[in-house]
């Protein structure tokens, strides 16, 4: 797993209005099933996420982008 050594990690993804829909602190768990926080099916549609991540000794680097979940 790429995140193995992370000492800090966050995905979190958000929909086009800011509701956040999906979060997780668990590198194992880096993929996004297109559902929400209830585990509900999101809309089609573009989602902006933030990853911020962090090794020991480093600074916490953040990689933000959009993702668009296609149904």
């Amino acid at each position: 797993n790429y995140f193995s050594n992370c000492y800090v990690y966050e995905l979190l993804i958000f929909n086009r209005w800011g509701q956040l829909v999906f979060e997780t602190t668990d590198p194992e768990s880096v993929v996004w099933n297109g559902g929400d926080k209830g585990n509900v099916m999101a809309n089609a549609g573009l989602y902006y996420y933030i990853l911020s991540v962090k090794e020991r000794g480093d600074d916490v680097e953040a990689l933000t982008g959009f993702v668009s979940l296609i149904r």
